[in-house]
């Protein structure tokens, strides 16, 4: 019995060593987790974006003005007897050259003599005058300006004066100044080659003058061209006066130096006619 009772816990020994012998299964694992260190090191490193390189903004210097100021005084010019005999409409300029106080100051101080200048003839001729009797008398002294830039600053003047009874009395200016110096241009002062500019010049105009001596609607070049002699001496001798304008330089001349017309004609050359023979600051930029 005994023998019995160790053969069966000898057998459940055995069984319990072979069931101890069988694979067990492995332990699920746990999920894993990565700190947040090693998500920066395994995710890939990107540059940080920049913005697109953009061009540094250059300054545009600011325009240069010049505009026509009216006259708004509605002053009179009074006689020796203290009457007021002439009503004076006189225009001026206003310039503004930006980063040039001097020219700036120097141009209208020129703008100003010219007004104070219109007065005193005036005063001059309406002095013993006497008080129109039918129609109020007048004079007005109207600017245009004819070019504003950095390089050129010019204007022309066109001066009436309407007296009692009689025709209007005409006259006319312009002038041309430098807006680097505030200085008044000369003729000379344009070019290093005199006699080449006066004679490009006098070859455009005298052209325009033969292929508008036909043209019902001008005046005055039937004259011009009746007497080139004439026509080249106005010329030679400089006995024109002259602008710079957008367009090119003008030419104004009396034709009754040449001919019979009495009026006064303005020639307009472009600039690309002249260019070889005159200064590049003459020139628009």
């Amino acid at each position: 019995m005994r023998k019995f009772i160790a053969m069966c816990l000898a057998v459940l020994f055995l069984l319990g060593c072979v069931g101890c012998a069988e694979e067990r299964p492995e332990p699920k694992s746990k999920p894993h987790r990565s700190t947040e260190a090693q998500l920066q090191q395994s995710e890939p490193e990107t540059e940080p974006e920049t913005e697109p390189e953009t061009e540094p903004e250059t300054e545009v210097p600011a325009e240069v003005v010049a505009r026509v100021v009216p006259d708004d005084d509605n002053s009179y010019i009074i006689n020796d007897k203290g009457e007021a005999v002439l009503k004076m409409n006189i225009d001026s300029v206003y310039v503004d050259i930006p980063g040039n106080i001097g020219a700036t100051q120097k141009i209208m101080d020129a703008s100003k003599k010219e007004k104070e200048l219109v007065y005193d003839n005036a005063q001059d001729i309406a002095g013993s005058m006497s008080p129109g009797r039918n129609n109020e008398m007048f004079e007005e002294y109207q600017i245009t300006i004819l070019r504003a830039d950095r390089r050129i600053i010019s204007w022309s003047s066109a001066d009436t004066i309407f007296l009692d009874g009689v025709r209007p009395i005409h006259g006319a200016a312009v002038r041309t100044f430098s807006s680097e110096t505030g200085d008044e241009l000369q003729f000379g002062d344009l070019t290093d080659q005199k006699e080449a500019l006066k004679k490009a010049l006098r070859d455009a105009c005298w052209e325009q003058a033969n292929s508008k001596q036909d043209d019902p609607n001008s005046y005055g070049y039937e004259d011009i061209v009746s007497n080139e002699e004439n026509f080249d001496h106005i010329f030679s001798e400089e006995n024109f006066d002259w602008s710079l304008a957008d367009d090119g330089i003008h030419i104004y001349c009396i034709p009754n130096m040449i001919g019979g017309f009495g009026g006064e004609i303005e020639f307009v050359v472009p600039y690309d006619l002249i260019a070889d023979n005159v200064y590049d600051w003459v020139l628009p930029e």
